[in-house]
């Protein structure tokens, strides 16, 4: 089985990816990365590259796609409209390319070890949500920066919802239980079944690091 990723970033963060891209390669050969590049510097070097295991895509396919981020870009900031896009990425792919499993992942993330034995973990389940590991969850208690989803109809509906939860609300702040893109996935365990909860050494970070 292909090992897919997906993930977005801008020039800000392209050698963020190059350098992600790099560790996964080191410890699997059959993955594609699905990139999302958010302005025209990125997507032309990504583009250039001419990458077999790349496949790019533009901010105006997506926005082309969901004409709701239309709408949402114009009422929030870069960042957050950034963390607005989350599901929608994932949610394109599926639709787009017909994939059995998508993985989102953060670009700037660093593997050890292949990123296959994570998604081994979903097994007969739709989602993969891991721990955030902080022991205040003003944030959350699950982080966005790896997520599972397989193609069926519990996850195409939780895209769909976490779509339009954050074209309503996505912003870089706490306000009544929300926060950007990530608070909301604190209630995904009571609202879908067949999740996979990972604890939070699988995406350890300097915010959790200590905690475990």
């Amino acid at each position: 089985m292909n090992v897919n990723l997906c993930t977005y970033f801008d020039k800000n963060y392209l050698s963020k990816f190059l350098t992600c891209r790099s560790s996964v390669r080191r410890y699997e050969e059959n993955v594609t990365f699905y990139c999302l590049c958010l302005d025209d510097f990125s997507y032309n070097y990504i583009k250039d590259l001419n990458a077999r295991d790349i496949v790019v895509i533009s901010l105006n396919e997506v926005e082309a796609e969901y004409l709701e981020l239309k709408y949402a870009k114009q009422n929030r900031d870069t960042v957050e409209f950034y963390f607005t896009l989350s599901p929608f990425l994932p949610r394109y792919i599926l639709k787009k390319f017909d994939l059995e499993i998508i993985n989102y992942i953060d670009s700037d993330l660093y593997f050890f070890d292949t990123p296959r034995k994570i998604i081994n973990y979903l097994g007969d389940n739709s989602i993969i949500l891991i721990e955030h590991g902080i022991k205040t969850q003003r944030f959350g208690k699950y982080n966005v920066g790896w997520l599972t989803f397989k193609n069926d109809n519990i996850s195409i509906y939780c895209l769909d919802k976490w779509s339009q939860d954050c074209v309503n609300w996505c912003y870089d702040y706490v306000e009544n239980g929300k926060y950007a893109d990530q608070k909301y996935l604190d209630q995904w365990p009571k609202e879908y079944k067949k999740i996979t909860i990972l604890p939070p050494e699988f995406n350890c970070a300097p915010w959790n690091l200590k905690n475990g």
